[in-house]
């Protein structure tokens, strides 16, 4: 993926960092949970928790370093990277 996007429930998204900075959002409630790597350096990945959520008790999260790969789980309320 290189451009923004939206995150489906049971998702893994590969993230491009080539082309430029990119958000993703995660959906607005989740059984199983979503998955975002980060390949290559530069440019910032962004995930948001939508509207009214948090991600471990914040607004949004940034994913660094090439390879790094994170994991969302939805609790009902939030999302916690586990």
């Amino acid at each position: 993926m290189t451009t923004n996007a939206g995150a489906l429930d049971n998702q893994t998204i590969i993230a491009d960092m080539s082309v430029g900075d990119i958000e993703i959002s995660l959906p607005n409630a989740s059984t199983y949970g979503v998955t975002v790597k980060r390949l290559g350096s530069g440019n910032t990945l962004t995930v948001n928790p939508g509207s009214g959520k948090t991600i471990n008790g914040s607004s949004t999260i940034t994913i660094g370093g090439d390879g790094t790969s994170l994991e969302f789980t939805f609790d009902g309320l939030n999302w916690h990277i586990t």
